[in-house]
């Protein structure tokens, strides 16, 4: 029953973030760059990210689009769900004998992948939370993570950035649900952690676990954890290339450069930059988590805390750490300021850990909640307020001024 109920907590707050997320044209968030607007008289679902039509395409049309475009060869994650359920409402349109044009139901397919991961990582946060703490602060703890400016912005977005934030809340959940007396199942659960890395190669939380089975001498685990995740990259690495395609890693060979631009740097250049990344790093710190940095610093300020929870501090810490490095190597945290819309590509980078951050603030709430029950409602209304204000610019734009993105270049040669 309780599961169930949190079932409808959270799709209800989906719905509210979704809606909420589709005004943010009216905020003018990204005054500098043009946008795709679905819907020439309706100020809804209006994307902003350069990537959606490649989003849509190639899951639409997966994985043929490759031929055109392989910029999304490497992330299967979304595309293949997303791509089942596009030709599942094909099929039941074409039953109702109802023509639409394949773009809705690319749309479509990718929005209903997105959804459901969403749901699936707010009940996982849910389950993990409610391990420390009664299961009200664990609804109130994972509320207020789905509430933050990354979430947000990103669930009415096609685009894979949530899972910066999403990926380590699911991969720690099935990890803690790995038991040598299920070996059957504990291989699946680990399965689909390694299934889930192709959504976005977003390699911090696998390091942090790996890392933690080799403190504590599991190193077996370790082995057959790494060689587990594994099967399934390589068993679609093997299909694309009996397909014909050629293997294209865009991180790599992209201007990203994902860590090789450090083997082609003098040393000076490598140090400057990584010194530069601690204070970058520290400032989207604050942009990312504001007001719940408190907590944070409360329960780490607490010598009890090392005594009850040593464990989750040093997984918690592992996963701080090989965060910072990721975005070092990815060349996030190169500088402070950027304009809106790049800003927000690398002040996410910081999400990987949000779980765990809003995880003290539980931990603080549970052991003081008669102190602070009736401020809960204002630290909410701060947080939005917060998490809101993230988006404005000024001067102010109506949305139908904002430059549109010319959307049909993208779509023009699709396979007929």
């Amino acid at each position: 029953m309780d599961k169930y109920k949190n079932f409808i907590y959270c799709a209800s707050f989906i719905i509210v973030i979704f809606i909420v997320s589709n005004f943010l044209p009216w905020t003018n968030p990204y005054p500098e760059h043009e946008v795709y607007k679905p819907f020439n008289d309706l100020i809804f679902f209006w994307q902003y990210d350069s990537d959606t039509p490649g989003e849509v395409l190639s899951s639409l049309y997966f994985p043929e689009y490759f031929e055109k475009n392989n910029t999304r060869l490497e992330r299967p994650g979304y595309l293949i769900p997303s791509f089942f359920f596009s030709e599942f409402l094909k099929n039941i349109f074409n039953l109702l004998n109802v023509e639409l044009s394949d773009l809705y139901f690319g749309t479509a397919g990718y929005l209903i992948t997105k959804i459901i991961f969403y749901l699936i990582s707010m009940m996982m946060c849910i389950g993990i939370y409610e391990r420390y703490f009664d299961r009200k602060i664990a609804i109130i703890s994972t509320f207020a993570l789905f509430l933050s400016w990354e979430s947000i912005r990103m669930i009415s977005q096609i685009n894979t950035s949530e899972f910066q934030f999403l990926y380590p809340i699911i991969a720690t959940y099935l990890i803690t649900n790995v038991h040598k007396e299920r070996i059957i199942k504990s291989l699946i659960l680990v399965f689909f952690i390694g299934y889930l890395i192709t959504v976005k190669h977003n390699i911090a939380i696998i390091l942090a676990i790996i890392s933690y089975f080799i403190i504590y001498k599991k190193i077996k685990e370790a082995f057959l954890f790494i060689i587990v995740i594994s099967l399934f990259p390589l068993f679609y690495l093997i299909y694309i290339n009996n397909l014909g395609y050629e293997i294209y890693f865009h991180l790599f060979e992209s201007d990203h450069s994902y860590g090789s631009w450090i083997l082609s740097s003098d040393l000076n250049t490598i140090f400057l930059a990584f010194i530069r990344s601690i204070f970058v790093f520290l400032k989207y710190n604050f942009d990312y988590y504001f007001i719940f940095l408190i907590p944070f610093i409360i329960f780490l300020s607490n010598k009890n805390s090392y005594i009850k929870f040593r464990k989750e501090i040093l997984f918690g810490f592992l996963l701080i750490f090989f965060t910072f490095i990721q975005g070092y190597a990815a060349q996030k945290f190169g500088r402070f300021t950027f304009d809106q819309m790049t800003y927000h590509t690398r002040a996410y980078m910081v999400g990987d850990y949000a779980f765990i951050i809003f995880w003290t603030f539980g931990i603080i709430l549970q052991n003081n909640y008669y102190l602070f029950k009736r401020y809960v409602t204002f630290i909410f209304i701060v947080w939005f307020s917060y998490s809101s204000i993230f988006f404005i610019n000024l001067p102010w734009k109506h949305p139908n001024e904002q430059p549109s993105r010319n959307w049909q270049e993208r779509v023009k040669n699709l396979p007929k």
